[in-house]
C-alpha cells in the first residue's frame, strides 16, 4: 500500500496537483489511506467505496482460515468460486 501512494503521490506531484479528494474502492481505501499518512497536506478529503480507511483487525486464525484453499492442489478452483462470488449472476 505505501508503494502504491508513492505511485499517487509521484502522479499528482507530475500533474502538478497541489492537493486532491481522493475517492478509494476496495482496496484502494487502503491505498488513499496511506497517501493522508505520507502527505496529510496534498489531501482535500477521503472517500471509500466499499473499503475501510483503517486497517480491519484480523486474527492469524481468522487470515489463515481464508487462506488455506489457496496452498491445496486445488487452489484454481478455489479461486475460480472465490472471484465468481465477485460477481453474482442476478436470478441464478
Amino acid at each position: 500500500m505505501d508503494l502504491l501512494a508513492v505511485g499517487v503521490l509521484a502522479v499528482m506531484r507530475e500533474a502538478g496537483v497541489d492537493k486532491a479528494t481522493f475517492v478509494g474502492h476496495s482496496m484502494g481505501a487502503a491505498v488513499i489511506s496511506r497517501v493522508y499518512q505520507q502527505a496529510p497536506e496534498k489531501v482535500a478529503g477521503l472517500v471509500a467505496v466499499d473499503g475501510a480507511l483503517r486497517r480491519q483487525s484480523v486474527t492469524a486464525q481468522q487470515s489463515e482460515r481464508y487462506l488455506a484453499p489457496l496452498r491445496t492442489p486445488e487452489y484454481r478452483e478455489h479461486t475460480k468460486k472465490f472471484i465468481s462470488s465477485k460477481f453474482p449472476v442476478p436470478g441464478r
